[in-house]
């Protein structure tokens, strides 16, 4: 058996079938190379019985019950001991495959016997039970090339990855400590200890994007994100990573380890940002602080300044970063795309050393960030909220405040719950419980989109003629 898709169901009895169906059209499973290994995990509902009707006319369908409820993570990890495939990959109910989707993967492992994981494309969808060819592909998740730095931003390996069974062997089983992000930390782990991983961007698939989904339905996946990163961002795991991952007689890993993720947290994109550009100040700020004594991280720290503590728009130029002596590929190279506001400019001999150079542009950054945002027309509110006291909240509200804006006042339920609100900077934050009402106000949602429906209709309960405009595109 080539392949063994696993399918963790609890109470999923309205995707199942459409989940079974897309993947019996695999092309791997109609050539009896495919079997499918479903854990339903104590579920109320009754996917059993529709599980039963795809048994009978398919003899490599396994299904097992638990008696309780299982965490996902434990699900997947019963299945893989279960599982006879020689490589494995999870089936979400309610995602999609292209029909050579899977086939495509193996291939690529197959074709490439050092690599250990293979990943492909994504396409969101929000019609449950909607087939990869009846989406019409308009809003594509497209992933990148492997890098080591890109992994520690964030995880661009996708929902639908096909890896050998044979790395449980090299580097364990998931995680069941974690509820939503196992898969993340297993491929984290994997890359810290040197596994290869590779892109086949023919390999799609679609993701349906909902609210209950388990990755978005809460903060958990925020909160277990958070841990995760403080496990693998220190600096030892940081050096491991591209000790790992970069053969190099120029590579300094100690320290160019810190001036690649530097500079690769001023500009990356997330598989679900739409090709938006995303940043980690507090991060490129700890890699650059990790030598204060060196003149090259002194730089760049003192340019992070200059673009996070914008005081003046008229003051907005240019700022020089350095990074490491070799030529990685830089974030918008491994992903295809144009640069945008941060561009690589050749190499500049530094103390004897070459250095990668890189341009970052004030304007070109703010204009990334807020340029859909109505900024000229917002004079005309009583009082603007900033729902969401973090580093894109922060950069707006600095924006505003340069041009004459001072009624700006943050909205953030944990930094504003002691006391009724707080003063951080040159900013009150405030729990939304304790705003008072007032006429002509404008909100800007400055989180994640997954909560933008939940707080949109909080705010019209309470502030019902409101404008409510969103930090990130749409």
């Amino acid at each position: 058996m080539k392949v063994t898709a696993i399918v963790s169901t609890f109470n999923a009895e309205h995707f199942i079938g459409e989940c079974l169906e897309d993947l019996v059209n695999q092309t791997f499973f109609a050539e009896g190379r495919m079997e499918i290994l479903i854990i339903d995990s104590g579920s109320e509902q009754q996917e059993c019985k529709i599980v039963e009707e795809f048994q009978k006319a398919h003899n490599s369908i396994l299904y097992f019950k638990t008696d309780e409820r299982e965490p996902l993570y434990k699900s997947w990890n019963r299945a893989i001991e279960k599982a006879r495939g020689k490589y494995l990959t999870n089936a979400n109910t309610d995602d999609r495959h292209h029909s050579e989707c899977l086939g495509r993967l193996v291939n690529k492992l197959e074709e490439n016997p050092d690599c250990d994981v293979a990943y492909g494309n994504l396409y969101k969808s929000s019609i449950y039970n909607e087939s990869f060819d009846a989406n019409d592909k308009s809003v594509p998740c497209y992933s990148q090339t492997f890098n080591p730095g890109s992994l520690l931003l964030h995880d661009f390996i996708g929902a639908q990855p096909v890896w050998r069974k044979s790395l449980h062997d090299k580097i364990g089983m998931f995680d069941e400590f974690y509820e939503v992000v196992g898969d993340y930390e297993f491929f984290l782990r994997a890359a810290s200890k040197g596994c290869n991983f590779i892109h086949e961007p023919k390999a799609e698939g679609i993701m349906l994007w909902h609210q209950s989904a388990l990755s978005t339905k809460d903060s958990k996946g925020v909160k277990e994100k958070k841990l995760l990163f403080e496990k693998y961002r220190n600096p030892k795991k940081i050096v491991q990573f591209y000790q790992k991952n970069i053969s190099s007689k120029i590579f300094d890993p100690a320290i160019d380890s810190f001036l690649d993720l530097g500079i690769r947290s001023l500009c990356y994109f997330p598989q679900f940002a739409s090709n938006t550009p995303q940043f980690d100040l507090k991060l490129a700020k700890n890699c650059f602080e990790q030598y204060l004594d060196n003149p090259i991280f002194k730089h760049n720290l003192s340019s992070l300044d200059q673009v996070s503590h914008l005081s003046d728009v008229e003051d907005m130029n240019t700022h020089i970063f350095y990074g490491s002596q070799e030529e990685l590929p830089s974030e918008f190279e491994l992903k295809q795309i144009p640069s945008t506001y941060l561009i690589k400019d050749g190499v500049e001999k530094i103390n004897g050393e070459n250095r990668q150079k890189f341009i970052f542009n004030s304007t070109k950054f703010m204009k990334s960030l807020f340029s859909h945002l109505p900024i000229q027309d917002l004079t005309k509110y009583e009082q603007i909220f900033i729902y969401g006291f973090n580093e894109r909240g922060k950069l707006l509200g600095k924006y505003l405040l340069s041009l004459g804006h001072n009624n700006i006042t943050f909205v953030d339920n944990f930094y504003g719950e002691i006391n009724g609100g707080s003063k951080l900077t040159d900013f009150n934050i405030i729990s939304f419980e304790y705003l008072i009402p007032c006429h002509n106000a404008c909100f800007i949602l400055a989180m994640s989109s997954h909560h933008w429906k939940s707080v949109t209709t909080q705010i019209l309960i309470k502030y019902p003629d409101s404008e409510i405009q969103k930090i990130d595109r749409t």
